[in-house]
């Protein structure tokens, strides 16, 4: 069980100025964006585009229909659905790689055990209930994955909501929809229940797994559990280092928090306080970083960070800094 343990130690941090970032694009409020071992993607209406992190410049641009499932890095590829599609890019020119077809809408997806894993819900809506799908990308038919009535009580046979890899492919896991405490770590080969986890939160919902490490969240609004669980043992790994004093655990100081990994830095941002650069493997903060007002930290590329701010008429502005000991 975990409970989203906490040891803050007062430190200082380090305070960004406006002066110190620059505005490398400007995009609708609605635009995705990827970051993946130092390159920037960015998914905006039906094109998907990389960037030069350093200037903003497009590198390269692809015409898609509209992304249902948020794209990532694995192995050689970059990986994206488009409602029944799921393609491979070639990471640097945008081109297509691989192509398959899924029996509906894929809101989740991931590559593990030389397979592509993805959910397809019932509904279409994404984080609704639906069924897991095994695709092996060698060629091969396509098979629904069952689960056993003890790991999601109540979900008739079509439990998921999210699926989720490491960036090795070595270790897949699940959210359910039925059981919004639980989620489970699955046989990356065959897609069979390995072991199960309960969080003492709702509305689990896996960030990333950087390594053995999975990082979740739970709980709705201010009361946030954020903890990493280690796949290979269930124990808890819990976010600890050095924090700013006015850093309180989640949930106690009327804070809100999230956790974003970002290539081999977990993000933490939490609604006024501090945000914080964490090692994935160890969970151990490297740094805390306050940015100006309306600004939120939003992942690294490059060695550079990138923030996001909306303005009254509703565009994203991305901006970038170099020099964060740490964190970048």
């Amino acid at each position: 069980m975990l409970n989203g343990a906490w040891k803050p130690a007062p430190t200082p941090g380090y305070a960004l100025r406006r002066s110190q970032l620059h505005l490398v694009t400007t995009l609708p409020a609605d635009a995705g964006r990827v970051v993946a071992d130092g390159d920037l993607y960015l998914v905006r209406s039906r094109v998907i585009q990389r960037l030069d992190p350093a200037s903003g410049q497009v590198l390269a641009s692809a015409r898609t229909p509209k992304v249902t499932a948020p794209p990532f890095r694995a192995g050689h590829g970059l990986w994206l659905a488009a409602g029944s599609q799921v393609v491979e890019l070639d990471t640097t020119s945008l081109r297509v790689e691989h192509r398959f077809s899924a029996p509906g809408t894929v809101t989740s997806l991931a590559v593990a055990g030389s397979s592509l894993w993805y959910v397809v819900p019932a509904n279409g809506r994404d984080g609704a209930a639906g069924r897991l799908y095994r695709q092996p990308l060698q060629g091969g038919h396509t098979t629904a994955v069952a689960f056993p009535a003890r790991t999601d009580p109540g979900s008739h046979g079509s439990p998921v909501s999210a699926v989720m890899a490491n960036a090795a492919g070595t270790q897949l896991a699940v959210t359910f929809a039925a059981n919004i405490t639980m989620f489970a770590r699955l046989d990356p080969a065959t897609g069979a229940v390995l072991a199960r986890y309960q969080l003492q939160a709702d509305n689990v919902i896996i960030d990333g797994i950087a390594g053995d490490i999975a990082w979740v969240v739970g709980g709705v609004g201010h009361n946030n559990v954020l903890a990493g669980v280690d796949l290979r043992t269930g124990r808890p790994r819990p976010i600890t280092g050095t924090a700013p004093a006015s850093l309180a655990p989640p949930g106690t100081n009327g804070q809100g928090g999230w956790l974003q990994l970002t290539g081999q830095t977990l993000i933490e941002t939490f609604l006024g306080a501090p945000d914080a650069c964490i090692n994935p493997a160890t969970g151990r903060a490297r740094s805390y970083l306050t940015l100006p007002a309306g600004l939120d930290l939003a992942g690294i590329a490059d060695h550079r960070l990138i923030a996001d701010t909306t303005t009254i008429t509703g565009r994203t502005t991305r901006l970038l800094e170099t020099s964060v000991p740490g964190c970048t």
